[in-house]
């Protein structure tokens, strides 16, 4: 479901679905319902295994959270001061818990944090939907992947608690058909953006989707996603967004979503970059830095006031000597680290480099100064 739901607008059509029965699932409390934490931890102690547990939550969710068009219509406006109804998957899961109401961002980020409590492993996957055999290029979708009982399965939360017509009214008809659904039946309607979550051994290309040719993707050669997987999630940010590129540009980017998928992920390198850089530790020793070379300006500061007061309070030439000394050996020191730095960041290595300009710059100052002091002090001996 390519749009996305509000409580305001949907009146009697929004209504819950109180007829829907379901023995076999275990049911989910109230006093369950306080936090995506609170209803994680619940599940985790109170259902047998994970299967048991993600059944419960997807009924759960598809018996009570209705699809708010409203907030589609935030994220699609260009008018400002029309805002992103979520700030991340935290603050929207959080949201469609208290409100009862979401978009597909909304209903996955639940799904997602919610499992994430019961550690309980699941992918949220942001993708593109075919409808009727047609892509929906309204707007991208996302939906949650996951491996239960040895097999992998899409399970579509938006999609299993019922429909949206024409006129953006929203009715509750939740249903199984989206649960587990399995990968070589999901590539058909859901369309990851990145092909490693399609789950398949023979990744399709987004063109042979959609001109219907998929068995020429059994002509190459397979490919192992499981350690792909694996590996994805134990890289950095700046890594990740780099391996999801080539792998799109590899099967192809052919349609007005995926373009705009690939414009967020440029855009999110120069964040990526500085994450890397943080976590390397490059960054805090880069600021380390800066704060060495303020004080080395501080200090140069106040050896000029000292000279400009006629060198008063008098010291030993050995001490002004050896202060000059101190000053002058900062700066190279300085620059000897900040040339041992390494960043991803393009624009922390600008202005690395505009700070060791800087140091030089002021250490030849010091050195100068250095040497018409020394000749004083001689000349005045």
């Amino acid at each position: 479901m390519a749009l996305i739901i509000s409580i305001a607008s949907l009146g009697q059509s929004a209504q819950k679905n109180t007829a829907l029965t379901d023995s076999s699932v275990i049911k989910i409390p109230d006093i369950a319902l306080e936090t995506p934490e609170v209803l994680g931890h619940w599940l985790k102690k109170n259902t047998p295994n994970h299967y048991e547990a993600v059944k419960a939550l997807y009924y759960w969710m598809g018996d009570h959270i209705f699809y708010d068009v409203r907030l589609l219509r935030m994220v699609m406006s260009t008018e400002p001061g029309k805002h992103h109804p979520y700030k991340d998957t935290v603050d929207a899961a959080i949201k469609t818990l208290s409100s009862r109401g979401a978009n597909c961002q909304g209903y996955t980020s639940l799904f997602f944090e919610v499992c994430r409590y019961a550690d309980i492993p699941v992918d949220f996957i942001s993708g593109y939907t075919y409808k009727h055999g047609q892509v929906d290029l309204d707007a991208s979708h996302a939906w949650i992947g996951i491996k239960l009982n040895g097999h992998w399965g899409i399970i579509d939360p938006t999609w299993g608690a019922g429909t949206v017509d024409d006129k953006s009214r929203f009715a509750f008809n939740f249903n199984w058909r989206n649960f587990m659904i399995p990968p070589e039946t999901a590539i058909f309607t859901h369309v990851p953006f990145d092909p490693i979550y399609q789950y398949l051994d023979h990744p399709i290309k987004p063109a042979e989707i959609r001109d219907q040719t998929t068995t020429e993707a059994l002509k190459r050669p397979a490919v192992n996603f499981e350690d792909t997987l694996a590996a994805v999630k134990k890289e950095a940010m700046l890594t990740q967004i780099q391996g999801r590129l080539r792998r799109m540009q590899e099967l192809g980017v052919i349609n007005p979503l995926q373009e705009a998928e690939v414009k967020v992920l440029t855009s999110n390198i120069p964040a990526a970059n500085y994450a890397t850089d943080k976590a390397s530790g490059a960054e805090s020793r880069y600021r380390a830095l800066i704060d060495r070379y303020n004080k080395l300006v501080h200090d140069s500061n106040d050896f000029s006031s000292f000279m400009s007061k006629g060198m008063k309070p008098a010291k030993t030439n050995k001490e002004i000597i050896d202060w000059m000394d101190r000053l002058c050996k900062e700066g190279p020191d300085i620059i000897t680290a900040l040339n041992g730095l390494t960043f991803q960041s393009p624009e922390i290595t600008q202005n690395c480099q505009h700070l060791i300009s800087s140091v030089q710059s002021l250490s030849a100052r010091l050195q100068d100064t250095r040497k018409q002091v020394t000749d004083y002090l001689n000349k005045k001996a």
